[in-house]
Parts: C-alpha cells; structure tokens; sequence
C-alpha cells in the first residue's frame, strides 16, 4: 500500500499558529484593559483619600480591593479568551467558600447520588452506586442539588 503524501500539514501548522496568536493579542488586550481601568480607578480612590483624610484608611482598601478585583478577573478573562474553561474553577472556589455540603454528606445531582469523597477547584467527587463519580463544578453550581443527609 502506498503512503498517500499530505501536504496540507504545513498550512494546518500556520493556520493554527495564526488562530492562537489572534487569541493571545485578544487575551492580553483584555487583560490589560482591565489592569489600567483597575489603575485608574484605584488611582482615583487615593486622590480622593488625600483630599480627606478622615476617610483616607477606607478609600485606601477599597482602591486596594478595585486593583486585586481588577487583576483577578484580568487573569480570568484573558484564560476565557484563550479558550480555558474558567467557569469549574470559579465553581469550585464558591463551593468551597459557602460550604452548601462538606465531604462525608450523600448529596444528589443530575441523577447522581453518593457520599461526597472530596471538593477541589474543579470536581466533586461521589462515590455512589459502587463508582467513583468526578462532577464538574460549574454543574454542581447551576444545577438542582439535594442534600440528602450528613455521613457523621
């Protein structure tokens, strides 16, 4: 059997060097959109706060506050931009903050239920039905959940 030449590798190559750079630019023009808009604000907040300077320590951690929420969701947009699925991420950080079940509750969600193993920043893992199951996040957060009770 002959081997069939395929020329067209060279321009797959090119074409996806292409398709990723556009997404770079678009992801560090966003970033850095949002990293000077956060500058700006923040650098407003303190003029303000020398102005008056009763109000100085609330204005300084809220410009401080604007500059971290500016970067974090500069760091998230340009990982959306370059097609990294953020929203698991996000998911997991809520999940873990307001703590709606704790590893050990039997919880059950999108017809899987099971005893919650572990809650990391991207899945929760249930172990039910004799598996082992990997939920995403971003499902756990949109989707109707039951608690169904405590494992202690």
């Amino acid at each position: 059997m002959d081997a069939i030449p395929f020329d067209g590798a060279g321009q797959a190559v090119e074409t996806a060097t292409a398709y990723l750079a556009g997404r770079f630019a678009l992801a560090a023009a966003v970033f850095a959109a949002l990293l000077l808009g956060g500058r700006l604000l923040a650098g407003m907040l303190r003029r303000a706060a020398r102005r008056n300077p009763r109000n100085a320590p609330l204005l300084g951690m809220l410009a401080r506050g604007i500059w971290i929420a500016a970067l974090a969701v500069g760091i998230l947009s340009g990982l959306q931009n370059l097609g990294v699925d953020v929203s698991a991420f996000v998911a997991g950080l809520l999940i873990i903050a307001y703590k709606p079940f704790v590893p050990g509750d039997r919880i059950a969600v999108q017809g899987v239920e099971g005893a919650v193993l572990a809650i990391d920043l991207r899945y929760t893992t249930l172990e039910g039905q004799g598996r082992i199951h990997l939920i995403p996040n971003s499902v756990i957060l949109t989707s109707p959940v039951t608690v169904i009770g405590g494992g202690g």
